[in-house]
């Protein structure tokens, strides 16, 4: 069905035919379904590429989840991610303060900081970054 798809863009079913589309290449996974995906855009008339491009360019920042599982695990994950950008930046802001100290940093101790999650550890190394003499002195 999924290879015959170019053959019902006519239909008035045009829209769940893409859709299906779109599902079935999920399917296969992304090397395999990007083989499959250019092999079926590169035949579907101009108006139907263009409407498969649109379904595909819905955004998960603007989709509205419909259930109480993926709303849950959306809001779980965007916590998780605004944490590990929080941390990504404490952890550069270290890094930064003792380069314009013009102190030192190994590459194990570049690793430690930049592997750090813990939002209060990586504060309070932030603070000692504006006084320590050794980038050891950091983890004390």
């Amino acid at each position: 069905m999924l290879l015959s798809a170019p053959g019902h863009m006519q239909d008035e079913s045009r829209r769940p035919v893409l859709e299906m589309v779109l599902r079935a290449l999920e399917t296969f996974g992304p090397e395999r379904g990007l083989i499959y995906y250019d092999y079926i855009s590169a035949r579907l008339p101009e108006a139907a590429r263009i409407e498969l491009e649109a379904i595909m360019s819905i955004s998960v920042e603007n989709y509205q989840w419909e259930s109480e599982f993926a709303r849950r695990h959306q809001a779980i994950g965007h916590a998780e991610g605004v944490a590990e950008g929080r941390a990504e930046g404490e952890a550069s802001a270290i890094l930064t303060v003792l380069a314009a100290r013009g102190i030192e940093v190994d590459g194990a101790a570049r690793e430690r900081i930049l592997a750090c999650a813990d939002l209060e550890r990586l504060s309070d190394w932030l603070t000692r970054a504006v006084t320590v003499a050794a980038v050891a002195e950091l983890f004390d």
